[in-house]
């Protein structure tokens, strides 16, 4: 279809035009729509100075790993998934060739006599105008707009079906059935096939139906051209100076003056041992032993910095229970990337949100936002703009998602020594929800899901931001298992109350703002506590619409949110049993980063555990 063009965005090709998908396709110059199956794409790597492929291949192959670790099956992809096997691949801008697609099925009818045509291949068709019509009621022929799709991966177009007497002549399509029929002896066929790849039988469904193709997608935030990242990335103990600026041990000055100085921090016991060496030399050169010590320790801030940093380091270190490098980058990034929405230049918080409703004179309740925010529980939030995402899709299944039969399939390689994964770039605007730590935690306290025992020693914000850091283990959240609330019982319920949240505040900010709920997607930080609510349309561009939910309708959207999970259409079998359903907190699969699993809506609003004999309090039930 080289000489037939259609030009779409980077970002929706991304999630509606990945190959062996179906799209819809519109030429212009003939007026007409068909389906087609895209083949593939004509790409380029993404250059390392645009994303951190290190990071994103890591997060994909924990995404596979999940997958897989739930008896699902993966066809396609490389046994290991790093930088050296795999390439992060985007469509060529400009003209000509980004995705390649062809005219698929191949296979049309005349709307008048019935009669069914097939063609050799997608050009067979297209550069022959005198075909596309009846060669008996000279009308348009229509595409036949039928695919099989098997749970396995495999898909292909219907085909004209051939009688067992009279071959393929004279066969014509009977209207409104999934069959054929002989025009010479009126045997009729169904249109259902057998799947080459696993021998089921397959039925046809309509080419462009979403669960012909599901395509499996994560999103991060960018920190590629963040300064922190490069400091944290090139300075020795880079991810403890991140951390500790989070406990409040170092501000945001001295880190400012740390990237700027590109100090190197060592820690306790080597800066003593420096010292004593220091202040012999300069004993040596004859110095008094008091000059020597007070010369020693400037040569030592000099080269390394202010001995309160490598204090603040080893803090990182002896308080974090989990202190292995990897594991410290881990809560490094998720910090950095939590700092990323924070710093945002384009921003507004609560204070100006205020403001600006005052001056639009909404009847929002301006004047009550703050102590809004109180009652459900809201520490600190803000909306910001031109926040960087990364958004990466790495595979498909046809069907369903998982289960037995399904397997997740990557993507053909466009280059011949690596497997491929495709990734864009955009800058959006979202919500942000800093949620109140001591709240959280008498919450858990209430419902006695952790026990005196459990509980920081103190309330101060320092010990408070440290126990969500250790008690929350973000290494076992991932996209397709459940997490164990026996095994980890804290990080169960602290993901399961804000993920919550989060669908209730995605499903009714889409009635207010004018956004398709399709069109929203969620970025939690359980360890912080916090979610992110951010616009992610397939056409990549937002128009404001969150700034002005936020600014205009604050009260509004949390006071309907929790009025709109107040009841089920389900209950009392959603509230009773599953706690969560399509009816009041399911999303789409693209806008929740978690596949719908763990969540709960007895934590908002409270039930009484008919199985257990016990009382669940909601953490907004006293609103």
């Amino acid at each position: 279809m080289s000489s037939y063009e259609m030009k779409r965005g980077l970002n929706q090709v991304l999630y509606k035009y990945l190959p062996d998908s179906w799209i819809d396709f519109y030429i212009t110059e003939m007026r007409r729509s068909y389906t087609a199956k895209v083949q593939h794409w004509n790409s380029v790597p993404i250059s390392d100075n645009k994303i951190n492929k290190r990071r994103l291949l890591e997060s994909v192959n924990r995404a596979i790993e999940s997958y897989k670790s739930g008896r699902n099956k993966i066809i396609g992809f490389g046994e290991e998934i790093n930088q050296e096997t795999y390439e992060v691949l985007t469509p060529k801008k400009g003209k000509n060739y980004g995705v390649e697609a062809k005219v698929s099925p191949l296979t049309f009818f005349c709307n008048k006599c019935f009669s069914v045509y097939s063609f050799k291949n997608s050009e067979d068709y297209l550069n022959n105008n005198h075909k596309q019509f009846c060669s008996e009621c000279n009308i348009p022929l229509k595409q036949i707009r039928l695919i099989y799709a098997c749970k396995c991966g495999w898909a292909g177009p219907v085909q004209k079906k051939s009688c067992r007497a009279h071959g393929y002549k004279n066969i014509k399509i009977v209207p409104g059935q999934f069959k054929f029929r002989c025009g010479i002896c009126n045997s009729e066929y169904q249109m259902v096939t057998t799947c080459p790849d696993c021998n089921s039988k397959v039925f046809p469904k309509n080419a462009l139906g979403w669960e012909m193709y599901i395509p499996f997608s994560l999103n991060l935030i960018d920190l590629v051209e963040n300064d922190y990242e490069k400091f944290m990335s090139t300075t020795d103990n880079g991810a403890e100076i991140i951390i500790a600026n989070r406990l409040k041990k170092i501000d945001d000055d001295q880190l400012d003056q740390l990237m700027q100085n590109n100090s190197k921090v060592i820690s306790e016991a080597k800066r003593k041992k420096l010292l004593e060496q220091k202040v012999q030399d300069f004993i040596k050169r004859g110095m008094p032993k008091k000059f020597a010590v007070m010369a020693a320790k400037d040569s030592l801030e000099t080269q390394f910095g202010d001995s309160t940093i490598t204090e603040s380091v080893d803090f990182v270190r002896s308080g974090l229970i989990k202190n292995s490098e990897a594991e410290l980058l881990n809560q490094a990034e998720i910090i950095l990337e939590y700092k990323t929405i924070l710093d945002s230049f384009d921003s507004s918080d609560l204070k100006d949100a205020i403001g600006t409703a005052k001056l639009l004179n909404t009847n929002a309740n301006p004047e009550k936002y703050f102590e809004t925010a109180k009652d459900f529980g809201i520490e600190h939030t803000q909306v910001s703009g031109s926040v960087p995402f990364v958004s990466v899709s790495y595979g498909y299944t046809r069907r369903e998602i998982e289960g037995e039969g399904v397997n997740l399939r990557g993507f053909t390689r466009e280059m011949n020594n690596k497997y491929n994964v495709y990734a864009n770039k955009l800058e959006t605007e979202g919500v942000l929800f800093e949620f109140n730590k001591e709240k959280i935690i008498n919450w858990l306290l209430k419902n006695n899901f952790i026990d005196k025992n459990d509980q920081p020693l103190n309330y101060d914000e320092d010990t408070l931001r440290l126990w969500f850091l250790n008690n929350i283990n973000t290494e076992i959240i991932t996209p397709f298992n459940e997490i164990d609330s026996e095994e980890n019982p804290i990080t169960y319920y602290v993901y399961n109350l804000i993920h919550s949240i989060s669908h209730a505040l995605i499903n009714q900010a889409s009635q207010l703002c004018g956004l398709d709920k399709n069109s929203l997607s969620e970025y939690l930080f359980p360890n912080i506590p916090a979610i992110f609510i951010y616009c992610q349309n397939s056409q990549g561009f937002n128009l404001g619409a969150l700034f002005n939910l936020f600014e205009a309708y604050f009260e509004k959207w949390l006071k309907s949110a929790l009025n709109e999970i107040d009841k089920c259409i389900f209950d009392p079998i959603c509230i009773e049993k599953t706690q969560a359903c399509s009816g009041c907190l399911f999303l789409n699969e693209i806008s929740c980063s978690h596949f719908n699993k763990d969540l709960n809506r007895g934590f908002l609003i409270g039930r009484y555990d008919i199985e257990q004999d016990e009382r669940i309090f909601g953490f907004w039930e006293d609103i």
